[in-house]
């Protein structure tokens, strides 16, 4: 019963959610190729290894590519795994340990989607607990058809995790080193030959892989900081602190029951989930981050067999009760507190096409500029093919100075009384929306989503804004006493410095205005905020955490009178007792008169 609901679970996950950003990556590395194309246009260009997406070129190829047929083999691997880790435990620990472990995957949001996302995941989770499966059958067999056949299940899970994932690879190689402790001597001579059959089995991909590591590596996760395990399971438990403190506390009774007495089996599971994040941890920080959430889950059924085993101290009445309340807990929380239906835990693409095509049946697409910034608009066209339409916008991406600059010629341009934003699953410069707004000054429709975010302007007449903070010469007068307001052809004109106390609000950024003159020709003129600490540049490995000039020339193009602006998001790693320096950097030397600067905080829905 409690397998079936989590059946109920997925599918109710796979009728409600569209596909991921990187599902729709492997959606788009799918072609009409032979297997070689594959890996050359598949693979290669990814940084997983080559079993998932070989796995979906062949499967679209036979069943299409809706979302839910993508997700069947992520779907179908994830179930086994499950199902998989009770048959261990029912045969090597107890019936109970099984279901205690599987109602974690069950019914909490985080393996709910993991093992169904068109992902590596599901498959690395799958040959993981094979591979322990089958180390704990070795050991326990007596005959040689038994040490065949778990030989045979070895390089099964052993090869299937290299060809999976390079997480579930080094997952894979700690478990076979920590088999030779495990597994009795006598038994290497069919434990150490699986090992070496399953790397030789992983030589042909050797060429993929060392181009994989030949690129930067992973340093744009960051490295995990001294708590990142707790933060896991923190997410691991819907992101609830009173799902995670229950877990506690129904291990703590235990330990308690048990006396704090493991089994060698237990003992060794714990070890090796131990070791496992240890190692990972380690070599995050010392060579690349390789330390993912979805990663780590990959292991996490090591860890929750090793606990579920000391269920069966328990009285059967008291373990059945723990399991039924914990499922009925879990599966309740992960559909009305996490909202495992709704669009909230990754990029939407679906609910963006939905938004433009709501737009161009009300305004009209001829009236409509469209803007995007997203990894590759084939993204979005997935689902706009499903109402018979190709979208196409004026910009794809819109991040580097030369991108915000032709943005701002795009919007100036323009003869659209509309401009639609969609921005998914890339980075956001405030800039970029001030920009727009110059031009389009009233926002009709804004939408927020995890990592994203829509938006509808139109042009009119400029309404007041919502600010949460105001640093203006009449509510902060002792900042701008030097600040000269005359005419002047100094190459650098203004001296602003805001604390940053004052500007520090979750979800915002600061907004800064300032009126000015240009009395004759000017080439360029930029506004300038920087991040200072005892009057110097703040610096972060020789590069400034914060310094930012944009040419006013090239985002509104000056002429006589006119209101400079400039946005900016103040780094977290900036303190409350720091300065944010404002000027302007007169290049040319032209004769400029510019009025004290006003700077507001503006909430990022507004």
């Amino acid at each position: 019963m409690l397998f079936l609901l989590g059946v109920l679970l997925r599918i109710l996950f796979l009728n409600s959610q569209g596909l991921s950003h990187d599902e729709l990556s492997a959606w788009n590395r799918i072609g009409t190729y032979n297997f070689a194309e594959v890996l050359e246009y598949g693979v290669k260009p990814d940084m997983h290894p080559a079993l998932m997406q070989v796995v979906l070129q062949y499967w679209v190829s036979w069943f299409g590519d809706d979302a839910w047929v993508l997700r069947l083999p992520s779907t179908f691997f994830g179930l086994a795994a499950i199902a998989l880790m009770y048959v261990f435990a029912n045969r090597f620990l107890s019936k109970s340990a099984g279901i205690f472990a599987a109602v974690f995957f069950l019914f909490l949001v985080f393996p709910i989607m993991h093992t169904v996302l068109a992902r590596p995941y599901a498959l690395g989770l799958f040959f993981i607990v094979l591979m322990i499966y089958s180390i704990f059958s070795l050991e326990d067999s007596r005959t040689r058809k038994q040490y065949f056949l778990n030989s045979i299940l070895l390089i099964l899970g052993t090869t299937g995790a290299l060809y999976t994932h390079y997480f579930a690879g080094l997952i894979a190689g700690i478990i076979g080193l920590a088999s030779l402790i495990y597994v009795l001597r006598v038994r290497w001579i069919f434990l150490i030959p699986s090992g070496v059959i399953s790397v030789f089995l992983f030589l042909p991909h050797w060429k993929i892989t060392k181009v994989h590591l030949s690129r930067d590596g992973l340093e744009w996760l960051g490295k995990p900081s001294a708590d990142w395990i707790l933060d896991f399971f923190v997410l691991f438990f819907n992101n609830s602190i009173f799902l995670l403190a229950i877990f506690v506390l129904v291990i703590g009774l235990f330990l308690l029951n048990s006396r704090f007495k493991l089994t060698h089996r237990s003992r060794f599971l714990l070890a090796l989930f131990a070791a496992i994040y240890i190692v990972g941890h380690a070599l995050s920080l010392i060579y690349t981050p390789i330390l993912r959430e979805p990663g780590v889950l990959m292991a996490l059924p090591i860890l929750m067999l090793g606990l579920g085993d000391l269920i069966q101290n328990m009285s059967s009445r008291f373990s059945h009760l723990v399991i039924f309340a914990l499922a009925f807990l879990f599966s309740f929380h992960s559909v009305y507190e996490s909202k495992l239906s709704e669009t909230v835990h990754y990029e939407p693409f679906r609910e963006m096409v939905q938004l433009i095509q709501e737009a161009d049946n009300l305004y009209g697409e001829e009236n409509i500029l469209k803007l995007c910034n997203v990894t590759n608009t084939n993204y979005l066209n997935y689902y706009a093919r499903e109402i018979d339409v190709s979208l196409d916008f004026e910009m794809t991406l819109i991040e580097e100075i030369d991108e915000i600059h032709q943005l701002a010629r795009i919007v100036r341009e323009s003869d659209k009384h509309y401009c639609i934003l969609a921005r998914t699953n890339r980075s956001q410069n405030v800039i970029q929306l001030e920009i727009i707004r110059y031009y389009f000054p009233v926002v009709v429709k804004h939408v927020g989503f995890f990592n994203a975010n829509f938006t509808i302007w139109r042009r009119g007449e400029r309404k007041a804004r919502k600010f949460g903070r105001e640093i203006t010469p009449k509510t902060q007068p002792d900042l701008y006493t030097s600040w000269n307001s005359d005419t002047s052809d100094n190459e650098f004109i203004g001296d602003l410095r805001i604390p940053v106390a004052m500007l520090k609000s979750n979800d915002s950024y600061v907004l800064i205005l300032a009126d000015g003159w240009v009395v004759n020709d000017l080439e360029s003129l930029n506004f300038v905020v920087v991040a200072e600490r005892n009057e110097e540049m703040i610096l972060n490995d020789d590069i400034p955490i914060l310094y930012q000039a944009w040419d006013q020339m090239k985002l509104i193009q000056i002429s006589g009178k006119r209101q400079f602006f400039t946005a900016v998001e103040v780094p977290k790693e900036i303190k409350d007792s720091d300065v944010l320096h404002v000027y302007f950097w007169n290049r040319n030397f032209a004769k400029i008169k510019i009025e004290k600067p006003r700077a507001y905080v503006i909430q990022t829905t507004h």
